[in-house]
């Protein structure tokens, strides 16, 4: 099958390596260069984690998320997971963190809950919460994004995949189908698989109503000295309780120490300005600033702006359209990073037709009431 993918982030490019190895012929199109810095993939950092609230569907496709993962590293010949584990820290009352243990409990996924001692042995960088509670995971750990969507794409070219840098699409015509771009090309193939994360709104206007593009900032610290060994031994600080969530991911494999905001803007387009205001920085600063020790001797040495496209509940918008010739693949929020590999081979099953696509639909929507042991048709190649 002849099959043209527009966009170029992580999902577009894990999507054409699934195709590729299931025997389909793929060209890849980007308004940008590939990788292109401005897709919320491009990044050091991605985290990949058992916890995950009440959004049970996620969590019980986690297991199959590394085991998706780990056929890419067999392909690629290298490993991009830095594994960290986890600390999940819990605000009295607040309930994602004890959501998170309830459901690890039911899939007897290891985890142990610690006192503020014993969390100040582990992460002495960090202010214990007064009256909270922490727990601590081994598993979970950092994908390192940019590294992984730069091998995909040598990957890709070296299987003689066309990767098409700077070649804007504009629309999708579903009737032939075909990806019309801006320099007036008509592109057909047999199938069309948009993977344009927030721009997929302007690429079809009929998702515009599903999809919201968010502006999104994160920022990088350098640590004093003295914490720098600390953080580099650290577990991913996970802190979501209170309406006011952060992330710190440690510093691994020469990356740095970074600061995400569980927050949603909810706000802005892709093609706005990319430089984070300094009120944006303060913001998520200001964030986490009262859980650091010596809060003061961080210094921020770096930001980045992209933009995700949610779906109500942070839900994952896979499905094929226009007689099933067309794809629409969103997993572009702050979570869809570590389902990346898992979804692309699930769409190269949909075609082999060793899965039913509504099911998968269903499944990378995060419908509750399934296990990990009834997602393997993916691992079959």
């Amino acid at each position: 099958m002849d099959i043209a993918i527009v966009g170029a982030g992580i999902m577009g490019l894990v999507t054409a390596w699934a195709l590729v190895r299931a025997g389909h012929r793929v060209q890849v199109f980007d308004q940008g260069p590939i990788p292109n810095p401005v897709s919320s993939s491009h990044d050091d950092h991605r985290v990949i984690r058992q916890a995950y609230g009440a959004m049970s569907g996620y969590a019980a496709l986690v297991d199959d998320a590394y085991r998706a993962w780990d056929a890419l590293w067999r392909d690629l010949g290298r490993r991009h997971l830095v594994e960290t584990g986890m600390l999940v820290l819990a605000a009295p009352g607040e309930g994602w963190a004890q959501e998170s243990a309830d459901d690890m409990t039911r899939r007897g996924v290891p985890f142990r809950w610690i006192d503020a001692e014993e969390q100040e042995r582990l992460v002495p960088m960090l202010v214990p919460r007064r009256h909270g509670r922490a727990f601590h995971t081994p598993t979970g750990g950092v994908l390192l994004a940019s590294r992984i969507v730069a091998d995909l794409a040598r990957y890709l070219a070296g299987r003689g995949v066309a990767l098409h840098e700077g070649h804007a699409a504009v629309a999708i015509d579903r009737r032939r189908p075909a990806v019309e771009l801006a320099d007036g090309r008509s592109i057909g193939a047999d199938l069309i698989v948009a993977a344009a994360g927030a721009w997929l709104p302007k690429l079809m206007p009929d998702v515009a109503g599903r999809l919201v593009p968010s502006r999104q900032i994160v920022v990088y610290l350098a640590p004093p000295p003295a914490r720098a060994a600390s953080w580099s031994a650290a577990p991913i600080i996970a802190d979501l309780d209170g309406g006011n969530g952060f992330y710190l991911l440690p510093c691994v494999a020469g990356t740095g120490l970074k600061l995400g905001d569980h927050r949603f803007s909810g706000g802005g387009a892709p093609d706005d300005d990319r430089t984070a205001a300094p009120a944006e920085i303060e913001a998520l600063m200001a964030n986490c600033r009262a859980r650091l020790v010596g809060a003061t001797d961080y210094n921020v040495v770096g930001s980045k702006v992209c933009y995700y496209a949610l779906a109500e509940a942070e839900r994952f918008d896979v499905r094929p359209l226009a007689q099933d010739r067309v794809w629409v693949v969103n997993a572009c929020s702050g979570h869809g990073f570590k389902f990346a590999a898992w979804l692309g081979l699930g769409i190269a099953d949909v075609l082999a037709g060793r899965r039913d696509h509504s099911d998968f639909t269903r499944r990378a929507a995060g419908a509750p009431g399934f296990t990990s042991q009834q997602s393997q048709p993916i691992f079959s190649r």
